[in-house]
């Protein structure tokens, strides 16, 4: 840190300029959302707990040179959008109360001062015309702040609060829990922020309201929660953006206390799905995003991610990049995602990076139990394009223990469909038998699962799957196709199955 050199986002940069001998805190060669973390300030967590008379006075030279620059800096990326400076209030608030020990007056003076003239910036220019997590971030920030201090200032934090805090909660929290732009990683650190709140707020009324929407949101967060501990990946999503989701459940479980997982979350649209002793699955089959903020949504409907003795199988594409360039067109595609894509049409069509048209919505969504441990999931959507639009029906049945079916079916149009499977990178493809349409995949740990199609053409294509931003790993994905070129309604069966489970060989 003191070198001035940052590992953001899985790209690494030094921003100290030798022929200067200053530090370029408004570094734009790594892109804005590398700048975005520098000014976040998380890395300050990870400041050892104990800091000697020299390190604390470097870390004093460190901020200094950095408020310096912010003060003579008419538009710093450090302030623009609000939303940094509502992170960094976080950051240098968690370093404050696990520093209580710190011995330069000067150092902990500063860190408040910031602080301060941080969210007093934040309330004066709330992100509403951005809306979404962006002014929640904002807000939960000014009640962060209204519990490390007192006065005016909080005063005035606190006013605007009683305003617009409970209806702005009401509205971007479900009331299944989830947050309603529906990425699993926004909704981790909307959680996240709270819990900090909740965490060190005074007991009352306030804290309790907080305490029973945490509640509701950490069993949302479990749902979409895979065994392996990390986050299912709909619409924007992308690993080490905020701590591992099962490590956020903890957090919450030692402040709210113990929370049962869900089966559903019927207003996210989002279903976890049991099957037999060592296969789970997440699916979406509801709204792609929420109507006024689509900024962050991918064509995803109907598509699964699933896991095997705690390993991933099958995965979504993910996200790699914020920035406006092809690939993020690709991530936010049918084509990325483990769903029917129907050529020449799409669920959702896209202006730009974060903005959205047209987009399509479920019908006639059944998530039932059936006799002796089954279910079934089904839904519906007409995707958009020109006239006569087809219609998509996927269904998920389990019933029969240790196997899934997913049946999919186009009807009202003569054209080419074809689903696709994304395979996580550390699933190797160990047979493929075309005639009898079985394929045979094998886990990290050995593992077999047994994939079977009723009809159509196997191509095993090359692709990349991203796990983190600007991480693109190489996999395979198995499209079927050729089921639906000649009928203007047909199905494709696939079935899957854990080998071993099901003593197969």
């Amino acid at each position: 840190m003191f070198s001035h050199s940052y590992s953001f986002l899985n790209r690494r940069a030094r921003i100290f300029e030798e022929s200067s001998g200053k530090v370029d805190w408004e570094y734009a060669a790594e892109g804005g959302l590398w700048l975005d973390n520098l000014h976040y300030m998380r890395y300050w967590d990870g400041l050892g707990a104990h800091l000697s008379i020299q390190q604390e006075a470097n870390l004093l030279h460190w901020l200094k040179d950095w408020a310096q620059h912010v003060t003579a800096t008419v538009s710093s990326k450090a302030l623009n959008p609000p939303y940094n400076a509502s992170e960094r209030a976080f950051s240098l608030g968690r370093f404050l109360l696990t520093h209580e020990s710190l011995t330069n007056a000067s150092l902990v003076s500063l860190i408040k001062l910031i602080i301060a003239r941080d969210l007093n910036l934040v309330a004066c220019q709330l992100e509403y015309h951005l809306g979404g997590n962006h002014l929640l971030k904002n807000l939960i920030a000014l009640a962060w702040g209204g519990c490390l201090f007192e006065g005016e200032d909080a005063n005035r934090w606190q006013a605007i609060l009683n305003k617009v805090l409970d209806q702005e909660l009401s509205r971007q929290i479900l009331a299944d829990g989830f947050h309603y732009e529906r990425s699993p990683m926004y909704h981790n650190i909307a959680l996240l922020d709270i819990l900090d709140v909740i965490n060190i707020a005074a007991d009352g009324p306030f804290r309790d309201s907080l305490l029973s929407l945490a509640r509701h949101m950490t069993a949302a967060t479990k749902l979409i929660t895979h065994p392996s501990g990390e986050i299912s990946f709909f619409n924007d999503c992308a690993l080490d953006s905020c701590p591992r989701s099962i490590d956020i459940t903890n957090f919450s479980e030692s402040l709210c206390g113990f929370i049962d997982k869900p089966k559903m979350l019927p207003y996210a649209g989002l279903y976890s799905l049991k099957i037999g002793r060592n296969m789970n699955v997440i699916a979406k089959f509801g709204a792609l995003g929420a109507e006024e903020q689509m900024g962050h949504v991918h064509s995803d409907l109907f598509s699964f991610e699933m896991s095997v003795n705690c390993q991933m199988l099958f995965v979504n594409s993910g996200t790699s990049t914020y920035y406006d360039q092809p690939f993020r067109d690709y991530e936010r595609s049918d084509e990325a995602h483990n769903t029917v894509v129907v050529r020449g049409y799409t669920q959702c069509e896209y202006w730009s990076n974060f903005r959205v048209a047209s987009r399509t919505s479920p019908e006639d969504v059944i998530f039932e139990f059936c006799s002796q441990g089954g279910l079934v999931l089904s839904g519906v959507v007409q995707l958009l394009g020109t006239q006569p639009r087809p219609r998509m029906m996927r269904k998920f049945e389990s019933l029969q223990i240790g196997s899934l079916n997913i049946i999919d079916v186009v009807s009202g149009l003569k054209t080419c469909a074809y689903s696709n499977f994304h395979l996580h990178p550390g699933v190797r493809i160990f047979s493929v038998d075309q005639k009898l349409r079985k394929i045979i995949l094998m886990l990290p740990d050995r593992q077999r699962v047994l994939f079977s199609y009723s009809s159509g053409n196997l191509e095993i294509i090359d692709c990349l799957v991203s796990r983190r931003f600007n991480s693109r790993i190489p996999s395979k994905k198995l499209v079927i196709s050729g089921w639906n070129e000649l009928n203007e309604c047909s199905s494709l069966e696939v079935k899957i199955e854990s080998i071993s489970e099901n003593n197969q060989t």
